[in-house]
C-alpha cells in the first residue's frame, strides 16, 4: 500500500484519486439536477479541510451559485479541545437561500 508523508506524519493511501474524482463528478451531477430550480444557491465551505473538495466540486456545478467560507476549530495541534471556536464567521444572510454545506470530516462537531 502506498504511503504518503505530510510533515512528520505518515498516511496510507486509502482511496485512489480517480475514485474520489468519480464520486465528486456523481455528486456534482446530482446537485446540478436537484438545484436547477433554485433561485439563490450558496455553497458554504468549512475551512481549511473542505477547500480542495469545494474547488473540485464547484468546477462541475452548472447552476448559478456563490461560494463562501467559514473557519472553525476545535483542535490545538492534533488534539481536540472539546469546544468549537469560530475563527471566520458567515458575513451574509442565508435565511432565504438554498445552502449546501461542504465539509471534509465531521468528527466532534
Amino acid at each position: 500500500m502506498k504511503t504518503i508523508k505530510v510533515h512528520d506524519k505518515k498516511f496510507e493511501l486509502f482511496i485512489e484519486a480517480s475514485d474520489i474524482s468519480e464520486m465528486v463528478e456523481k455528486l456534482a451531477m446530482k446537485l446540478n439536477n436537484d438545484l436547477q430550480k433554485e433561485e439563490e444557491v450558496v455553497f458554504l465551505g468549512i475551512l481549511n479541510g473542505a477547500f480542495m473538495f469545494a474547488a473540485d466540486l464547484l468546477r462541475r456545478i452548472k447552476t448559478g451559485c456563490r461560494i463562501t467560507f467559514v473557519k472553525m476549530t476545535s483542535y490545538m495541534g492534533t488534539l481536540t479541545t472539546g469546544s468549537v471556536e469560530t475563527l471566520i464567521g458567515i458575513d451574509e444572510k442565508l435565511q432565504t437561500k438554498t445552502v449546501v454545506i461542504l465539509e471534509d470530516i465531521v468528527d466532534t462537531g
